[in-house]
């Protein structure tokens, strides 16, 4: 695996020849998003296209250690380097909350889960149905969202920071990615207390700016808060 370094350089600003290459990456994710990107036309100041496999991965071990409240990562499996930059970083932030989504071989991981969920700030969900899909986003900030490919060299994420587009696409497809995945065992109990502590207090703030900041802390959207 190449360091963060020697993989920036796959990383291109997105201009009218890569707008092709968006239009083709958001047509083959199965989520409709399209509606939430109109922003990119106008603006595309930290807008990137990553283009590779071991790019994507690269930039997804780069965003761990930048997360100060919250990270929600989806990826098509579980992927052992990124579960070991994940689990260093949980570690050493107790304050900041990690979410990490794929399709668990449990016999592979099931023990390694189960201790790093004892951690009590980083939870893992199944995606039963395994889905070709990167997704990442954090701090209510910025966002990666790609696909897998069976040829690596042809997988593609679109990667957003500090977008004004960031947080109309997480309030758009968070709902999805979390319906395509669920809870299991103790975590799945737990999760559930812990929602139905938040729901209470959030239902208890009383400004809109007081509401804003705790949905970002907790790394939820209002709906899926209160659904």
């Amino acid at each position: 695996m190449k360091t963060s370094l020697e993989v920036k350089f796959k990383i291109n600003k997105i201009g009218e020849d890569l707008m092709e290459k968006i239009t083709q990456l958001i047509a083959e994710l199965k989520y409709d998003f399209r509606a939430s990107l109109e922003p990119l036309k106008s603006n595309r100041e930290n807008c990137f296209l990553i283009e590779g496999e071991e790019a994507i991965i690269g930039n997804l071990k780069d965003i761990i250690p930048k997360v100060r409240s919250s990270l929600v990562l989806y990826t098509p499996q579980i992927i052992p380097d990124l579960l070991h930059v994940l689990s260093e970083h949980a570690y050493m932030k107790k304050g900041t909350r990690f979410m990490l989504a794929a399709h668990i071989d449990f016999e592979t991981y099931g023990i390694i889960i189960e201790k790093l969920t004892a951690l009590g700030n980083i939870q893992f969900r199944d995606i039963p149905d395994r889905e070709e899909h990167y997704y990442c986003n954090y701090d209510g900030n910025a966002l990666l969202l790609g696909k897998h490919d069976i040829d690596p060299s042809k997988s593609m994420a679109l990667l957003l920071e500090n977008h004004n587009a960031v947080k109309e696409i997480i309030n758009e497809i968070n709902p999805y990615f979390k319906s395509i995945s669920t809870t299991f065992g103790a975590e799945k109990a737990r999760e559930e207390k812990l929602q139905k502590k938040w729901r209470k207090k959030y239902q208890k703030l009383k400004t809109d700016d007081k509401m804003s900041k705790f949905l970002k802390k907790i790394g939820m959207t209002e709906s899926e808060l209160l659904s």
